[in-house]
């Protein structure tokens, strides 16, 4: 303290006893005893030396280069830190003597009134707010042009510094992530959004439960960023969303909130950003599709069900993320169920639904016997059938429990063959069109085959996009694949289809089924997936009329 007084007055800064005694009442003994009966005049001397920091700032709240005495009513005991969009300090509360954060807007907003106004009016709604996991704000304000936020001081270490060195178990992880998606869903009941959730925004205090700071600010973005050509990527554009970084205000809202819930979630399990990128040009591609690294999710060493949440979480369309942050933190509760009640709870189920069919059988009225001619052991063998399955670890898993799917997955396809009938695998995509992956001769014999083979691997490759498998079958399907071919122009129309849905055509016709790690199905089914059934219907039956057949599945890569 004697030190930041003697500096003070080298460098022309304001340095009185009186102020010094304010700050610091429990000291006004030392100071008396230090600083004399009279003290120095605050003015500069004509030999004092300029300081040795460079230009002073023309910032009027920050005029001085060592620390400003004074922000508004709120004397500033040091500086916290300093970013593109605010400087921060602690500082005392001129009334409840408490300390507290002072937030100093770097963008003046002398002339946009009506900003500043905006700005008043959600700083009186913040101050209403009470919530164990936010930090309390004290006060909103523009103070010559510039916008400030007085907050509650919680010494405690961001979420960045507190994973750091440490690996969270699954259970810490969906507590945190929990609680924090509770305070965001009492934010958004007050009709207020935060828009800037990241892991230097949220603190954990000493019993680790984490504080939200900063919330319900960055809706007046122009007030606190940085207008600046600077070219280094910073921490809020590795966790916003694909419809801020767009810049259409009327496009974000709650969902924008709840996909950085996810990007939070990513983060602790995978201890990195949803997107990493050395420079704003290549980043910014990666956000505005919310092309995110699927694969380092897929490895992280944690909870499958966590895992689906943030995917559910993390989606390009705000209509297929998780409907509301109360149903995320719900979502997150329910990892924190142990297993073993899980398997329990799994085991009961099973054992009533195997009793209501064994009653359902014996119970049920006797069908007349179905002569053998109709019902002969070659039925259901005239149609060919496809299983496509998608490695997990050491096994495959049917592919809508392995949905959204990215580059690097593999797939394994299993297909039975009617006897007399050749067949052709065809595949589609953006990037190629369509494609023969292998064709099989025909046969007197129904077939089982598999493509790749056992003891080779298909991995998804190529840009984001729907991916088309086709199984033609026929006596001959040269005339059949030629056929198909012409609805290519069609298909090519769809370019993006929910990542959490499998489009299937078979014998019994079109369906879809929603499912895989995410959670939910979208709100309204979009229209590129109506439109890709279409074409897949109009293939069956262009089949049928070549005498052959169509099996087939449709899905999403991300």
């Amino acid at each position: 303290m004697h030190c930041e007084f003697l500096l003070r007055q080298r460098y022309g800064l304001p340095a009185s006893r009186e102020a010094f005694c304010n700050r610091f009442p429990q000291f006004a003994a030392v100071f008396a005893e230090k600083l004399g009966p009279e003290v120095p005049s605050n003015r500069a001397s004509a030999t004092t030396s300029k300081p040795p920091m460079g230009e002073v700032s023309s910032h009027p709240l920050l005029r001085d280069k060592v620390l400003p005495a004074q922000i508004g009513r709120y004397t500033v005991i040091s500086r916290l830190d300093s970013g593109g969009q605010a400087d921060v300090f602690l500082g005392v509360h001129p009334t409840l003597h408490q300390n507290v954060v002072i937030k100093v807007g770097r963008h003046g907003m002398a002339h946009r009134q009506a900003e500043a106004e905006a700005l008043l009016r959600e700083g009186r709604l913040l101050a209403n707010l009470n919530h164990e996991n936010l930090v309390r704000v004290f006060d909103v304000d523009v103070i010559e042009g510039y916008p400030i936020v007085v907050m509650q001081h919680v010494s405690a270490p961001s979420l960045d510094q507190y994973v750091r060195g440490r690996t969270l178990a699954d259970k810490d992880i969906a507590q945190l992530v929990s609680e924090l998606a509770h305070a965001v869903d009492y934010i958004h009941q007050k009709n207020l959004l935060h828009l800037d959730i990241k892991p230097k925004n949220v603190l954990v205090d000493e019993d680790g439960r984490p504080r939200l700071i900063d919330f319900g600010l960055a809706r007046l973005i122009d007030a606190w960023t940085q207008q600046s050509n600077s070219n280094e990527v910073s921490g809020t554009l590795q966790f916003m969303s694909p419809e801020q970084v767009i810049g259409d205000r009327d496009a974000v809202g709650r969902p924008s909130d709840i996909f950085a819930l996810g990007g939070i979630l990513y983060f602790m399990m995978t201890l990195r950003p949803p997107y990493v990128a050395e420079t704003v040009e290549q980043i910014m591609p990666l956000v505005r599709f919310a092309r995110w690294n699927g694969k380092a999710l897929k490895d992280a060493p944690h909870d499958g069900r966590l895992k689906q949440l943030c995917r559910s979480a993390l989606q390009f369309d705000p209509r297929w993320r998780c409907p509301s942050a109360g149903e995320f933190a719900r979502r997150a509760e329910a990892c924190l169920l142990p297993v073993s009640r899980r398997r329990t709870a799994i085991v009961v189920t099973a054992v009533m639904v195997l009793t209501c069919l064994i009653l359902a059988v014996f119970l049920r009225p006797r069908r007349p016997t179905v002569p053998a001619a109709l019902d002969g052991p070659t039925a259901g063998l005239s149609h060919p059938r496809l299983l496509a399955s998608a490695w997990s670890n050491d096994h495959l898993e049917p592919l809508h429990e392995r949905l959204p799917l990215v580059n690097g997955d593999e797939l394994h396809l299993q297909a039975t063959v009617p006897r007399g009938q050749e067949a052709v695998l065809l595949h589609h995509d953006l990037d190629n069109g369509w494609t023969v992956l292998e064709e099989w001769p025909n046969s007197d014999e129904r077939r089982e085959i598999h493509y790749p083979a056992r003891d080779q691997n298909l991995p998804l490759t190529g840009r984001p996009g729907p991916q088309l498998l086709l199984l033609c079958c026929a006596p001959t399907t040269s005339s059949l694949v030629a056929a198909l071919k012409k609805h290519g122009s069609t298909v090519m129309t769809v370019n993006a289809i929910s990542p959490y849905a499998v489009i299937q055509v078979d014998s019994s016709g079109v369906r879809t089924e929603h499912g895989g790690r995410g959670f939910g199905v979208p709100v309204d089914r979009p229209i590129p997936e109506t439109r890709l059934e279409d074409a897949m219907r109009a293939m069956a039956l262009e089949a049928e009329k070549a005498r052959g057949h169509v099996v087939g599945v449709a899905f999403q890569k991300e």
